[in-house]
């Protein structure tokens, strides 16, 4: 009997040792799990930027080439007017517009982590453009001091719509976009500060008359141009 007890117990103490651990492993299981769609959450989140009105697409009798009106607005992360902003009236040249940005992409570590100064890419929309120009004949949208050496008078040096918040801009932002050129050329730098890269990207598409397009950026940089979509009148917003 004895034997048996003992046998018994130490049958039910495996038994239960084992379920425990499958239990464990299970529920670490699903915390891994969690952290892995937390972390794709963060490098795939996106944050609106821009809405574009288009008024135009006409062909200019006297030069043959297409022109493309429009209004530009920046918003808030509701797609709404952004406080502050004001209706941008843009005129480009050729049948598609280009929207040329300035980007400071964190590695990816620190946006997977969703570390509160380095877990999204900076952006600044600098200048539109169109496919009949060249971009330095584009007209400047959101021109941060100092970064082009060619700001708009008075221009701030982390305009409000592209900042990390509504805040005012952090010191690593104004040291990055101070430093632009500087670690676009020192890449020991750029590490230092947890850059990954610093570029250029220019997203282009043709527009329709009458329609409404829509700019949105992940965390990791890729920048979306949405559209064409019926138009909703910002502009009375």
């Amino acid at each position: 009997m004895r034997i048996g007890a003992v046998l018994s117990v130490l049958v039910w103490g495996t038994v239960l040792g084992l379920l425990g651990w499958f239990f464990h492993d299970m529920h670490e299981r699903r915390m891994e799990e969690q952290k892995l769609r937390e972390s794709l959450a963060r490098l795939t989140e996106e944050t609106p930027c821009a809405r574009i009105l288009v008024h135009q697409v006409d062909v200019n009798a006297d030069t043959g080439k297409t022109e493309i009106s429009m209004s530009w607005l920046d918003t808030d992360k509701s797609w709404k007017r952004r406080s502050g902003a004001q209706i941008k009236k843009l005129k480009v040249i050729g049948k598609e517009a280009y929207f040329d940005s300035y980007q400071i992409i964190f590695d990816s570590e620190k946006v997977q982590e969703g570390d509160p100064l380095r877990g999204k890419t900076l952006t600044v929309f600098a200048r539109t453009y169109g496919s009949d120009q060249k971009p330095s004949e584009g007209t400047p949208l959101n021109m941060p001091g100092d970064v082009l050496g060619v700001a708009e008078a008075g221009g701030e040096l982390v305009p409000p719509a592209f900042r990390q918040g509504d805040t005012p801009p952090t010191e690593l932002e104004r040291r990055l976009w101070s430093r632009f050129w500087e670690l676009c050329t020192d890449p020991e730098a750029a590490e230092r500060e947890g850059v990954r890269t610093l570029q250029g990207t220019a997203v282009h598409k043709p527009l329709q008359a009458n329609m409404e397009y829509r700019l949105s950026i992940n965390n990791q940089g890729q920048i979306f141009l949405d559209g064409p979509l019926p138009p909703d009148d910002f502009i009375r917003q």
